[in-house]
């Protein structure tokens, strides 16, 4: 499966290297001018280029959650969002946005080649989004079935163009390998976030529940032991421990909600069912803690600017 990258590579500490390697490569063809260039704006490339597989992988969630939950006008409000915010960045990191960090234009082929590739596969996935919501059964399975394969796809997608961007836009004189590292650790993590709650909801909605349970339940640890690195380090992978009091606090809040969460999804995993109102708060403390991972990668890619 397309997923199964976060699972061997639990905290995604190999992506990090493999991405660190190929720099090397990719700075010989680079100009000093192009260091200078995006020297301001490189770690908010590999940020947002993150976030546009968050994003959709969230609004798959927002879809399954207005089929499925108590307040589907809250979700489908919360889908709107997903994808006003995804094409902002997806315009923002080929054309450059200044209120978003993206100080000029993308010119390397490859990488607006990447862009246009995820722009193809996003059309018919915003359009399945649009659609979703309804009361014929059979509908919005078959719905169900497109939004996984394309938001897959989109994942996918936007995990090769984080990879490009690592490659051509990390330079040392701005971001040392463990700061490019730790950016990608806890940018990984909101997108296993937001899988974990995908696979809750798959499960309560009857959408392949014994596949969603059997991914949850790894993806449970593997969530965890990455939060836990972030906070604690990993020496074996040379991961240094919070830097900064503030990503401290941000990463013990993430906890704190994982703490609140895990015993629904625990529950789940086990076979049982949850009521609308324990869904609802699961819901809620998914979407507070989401807030907080999105601090998280902004807060790390605060310190590699430092």
């Amino acid at each position: 499966m397309i997923f199964t990258f976060l699972r061997t590579s639990a905290i995604c500490a190999a992506m990090a290297f493999a991405s660190w390697s190929g720099f090397a490569i990719a700075q010989t063809n680079v100009s000093q001018q192009l260091i200078s260039e995006t020297r301001s704006d490189a770690a908010e490339r590999i940020n947002l280029s993150s976030k546009l597989a968050m994003l959709a992988i969230q609004g798959s969630v927002s879809s399954c959650a207005a089929n499925s939950s108590a307040t589907p006008d809250h979700h489908k409000s919360l889908l709107a969002n997903t994808k006003y915010e995804f094409e902002r960045i997806l315009g923002a990191l080929q054309n450059g946005d200044e209120e978003l960090n993206i100080l000029s234009p993308e010119d390397n082929p490859k990488i607006s080649g990447r862009i246009e590739a995820i722009r193809t596969n996003w059309a018919p996935l915003s359009v399945a989004h649009s659609t979703v919501t309804g009361e014929d059964y059979e509908r919005l399975h078959y719905l169900d079935h497109l939004i996984d394969n394309f938001s897959k796809r989109t994942l996918l997608l936007g995990g090769i163009l984080t990879g490009n961007i690592n490659s051509i836009y990390s330079n040392p004189f701005e971001m040392t390998y463990a700061d490019t590292m730790l950016i990608n650790i806890a940018a990984n993590q909101r997108i296993l976030s937001q899988r974990l709650m995908l696979e809750a909801c798959y499960i309560w909605s009857g959408f392949h529940p014994e596949a969603a349970r059997e991914e949850l339940e790894g993806n449970m640890g593997f969530f965890e032991n990455a939060v836990m690195a972030l906070r604690d380090g990993m020496p074996e992978l040379s991961i240094e421990p919070a830097p900064t009091q503030e990503i401290l606090s941000v990463i013990d809040q993430v906890l704190s909600h994982w703490d609140n969460m895990r015993p629904a999804y625990s529950a789940l995993v086990e076979g049982k069912d949850l009521t609308q109102d324990e869904r609802s708060i699961l819901l809620q403390e998914f979407e507070a803690s989401a807030e907080q991972l999105n601090l998280l990668v902004a807060s790390y890619v605060k310190y590699a600017t430092r």
